[in-house]
């Protein structure tokens, strides 16, 4: 898998980091990494970073924040208040403001 970035969490697993205008720069290497691979290699999930949101279709966001990736978006992005209003992304999906925040707990 291909991220720009490891951070090291204080459990000893692994997040990647990864930023990207669009999803779709790493659409295939992404899904093709399951939670089961992973485990394998401790990583605990992968943060992508991405600019420009219009072609994020709910079904990417699922399957993969059904697999550990979670999606950093612009705080006014309208893709961003879609998905925390909806039931089956918001767990998935954060506005790019919460990014460090939520680095320092994992790290910390």
């Amino acid at each position: 898998m291909e991220v720009d970035n490891w951070v090291k969490t204080k459990d000893g697993w692994l997040i990647g980091i990864s930023c990207k205008r669009t999803l779709r720069e790493r659409w295939k290497q992404v899904s093709s990494a399951d939670s089961t691979n992973l485990s394998k290699f401790k990583i605990k999930y992968i943060y992508h970073i991405i600019t420009y949101d219009e072609d994020l279709s709910d079904d990417k966001l699922t399957l993969l924040g059904g697999q550990r990736h979670i999606f950093f978006l612009p705080d006014n992005s309208r893709r961003l208040e879609y998905a925390r209003n909806h039931v089956g992304l918001k767990d998935y999906v954060k506005p790019i403001s919460e990014l460090i925040i939520l680095l320092k707990t994992e790290v910390k």
